[in-house]
């Protein structure tokens, strides 16, 4: 019998100073450091299709209620692409891959026929997943079937525009810089962490990781990467402790990360 061992499974860079930071995945802290605001400007806005749909509806007849419905998906899908544009994510086609496999990561796999933009919005924790089905059943109506709308659906495709619009708006409208570490080094000395920090910069349009560590150079993650993804979530979900806990956990699975099957236990700090 050979006394040769094979070799021990390669674990990421990363992944080796996460655990050089000696962070405990069951029992982490996080503290909002801040951020920055986010923001992409079009020459239309979704507010300006939201108000041409609320005039198309008090026409009070079939072609109003039909441009109605035609405008307020026009509001969904300019929000829409402002969200992908804040983050630089415009180009489907380049990021097409890795953005699927982020939406895989989380256990979601986009149906045939599912708007692929929708289903990105809907994994990063922008908008509630009742919500974008509501919408793709609206998308759904109006680009599969000649029906006559009801004064009633048009209706309450304004207000599904509304409710999408203000409910990704308020979500993207500041990223936050997160600290990751124990109750006694957040509320410590920072220069003493055992932890490390998340920002999102929207110049660069890239995630920057630092470590309290010596002789360690910062971290940069941009849109080619999957962790990028996951630590953008957790800078637009900052308040939702489970949602972070489970980002977390995709993570660690995908960085090979030790604790990857541990319970993951995060308290925010406000």
């Amino acid at each position: 019998m050979s006394d040769i061992q094979p070799p021990l499974p390669s674990i990421p860079k990363f992944t080796e100073l996460l655990l050089k930071s000696k962070i405990n995945f069951s029992n982490l802290y996080i503290s909002n450091e801040g951020g920055t605001g986010l923001t992409f400007h079009y020459n239309l806005k979704p507010i300006d299709y939201l108000n041409y749909a609320k005039k198309d509806l008090k026409e009070s007849n079939f072609r109003g209620f039909l441009n109605c419905i035609t405008n307020a998906k026009r509001a969904i899908d300019c929000q829409t692409d402002r969200i992908l544009n804040i983050f630089n994510l415009s180009n489907s086609k380049k990021y097409s891959a890795i953005i699927n496999k982020f939406i895989e990561s989380n256990n979601r796999k986009a149906k045939d026929g599912e708007n692929r933009a929708l289903v990105f919005v809907e994994v990063l924790g922008i908008a509630p997943i009742g919500l974008i089905s509501k919408i793709r059943n609206l998308r759904n109506k109006l680009e599969h079937y000649y029906e006559r709308p009801s004064e009633i659906e048009a209706q309450e495709a304004i207000e599904l525009a509304e409710l999408y619009v203000n409910a990704t708006q308020n979500k993207i409208t500041f990223a936050n810089e997160i600290l990751f570490g124990t109750e006694e080094s957040i509320n410590g000395d920072a220069r003493n962490w055992e932890g490390f920090n998340v920002y999102f910069q929207p110049d660069l349009k890239n995630i920057r990781v630092t470590f309290y560590l010596e002789n360690v150079d910062n971290v940069i993650f941009t849109q080619d990467d999957l962790e990028f993804y996951h630590f953008l979530k957790i800078t637009l979900t900052y308040n939702d402790e489970d949602s972070v806990a489970e980002s977390l956990s995709h993570l660690l699975k995908y960085l090979q990360h030790p604790q990857a099957n541990s319970v993951i236990k995060v308290t925010c700090e406000n």
